[in-house]
């Protein structure tokens, strides 16, 4: 669920004019690219395996959910609240709309293999290095305003 929020605010700084109207400071966090460009190339590969992993999330944890309501989750019910078995048909369906894990896999190769891949694994290698010095001086969250 980290991975799908993080995009969800990557992509709201990819798309914003400028940097200095973010109220909630994206810029200043240090996984968060420092060019609107570098976040969209990062977004290009993040947000197919975003897609892949929220689907198959979503069926799991509705499964997991039927299962603890047991016969009540199991039956379709008129109550919205309990409805587990039509949230769960409805699941189903994100997987096949937004294309199969595999379709999603062959979207990042295309990607990495397209005409700005070279410029994808630049930006996607100073990232990681990022994260990685970031985590290395205490965590991402140490002196991040939230």
């Amino acid at each position: 669920m980290h991975l799908a929020f993080f995009v969800v605010r990557l992509l709201r700084y990819s798309k914003q004019a400028s940097p200095s109207h973010d109220p909630s400071s994206a810029a200043k966090h240090p996984l968060i690219p420092s060019t609107h460009r570098n976040a969209s190339l990062i977004l290009r590969v993040l947000a197919p395996i975003t897609n892949a992993l929220t689907a198959k999330a979503a069926m799991t944890s509705l499964q997991e959910c039927m299962e603890s309501l047991g016969s009540i989750g199991y039956l379709s019910s008129s109550s919205q609240c309990l409805n587990i078995a039509r949230l769960l048909r409805d699941a189903n369906v994100l997987s096949i709309w937004e294309g199969t894990a595999d379709i999603m896999a062959t979207n990042v190769v295309k990607v990495i293999n397209g005409r700005t891949g070279r410029d994808v694994l630049d930006v996607l290698e100073e990232w990681v290095m990022v994260g990685k010095e970031a985590e290395n001086y205490g965590g991402f969250y140490r002196g991040v305003a939230p």
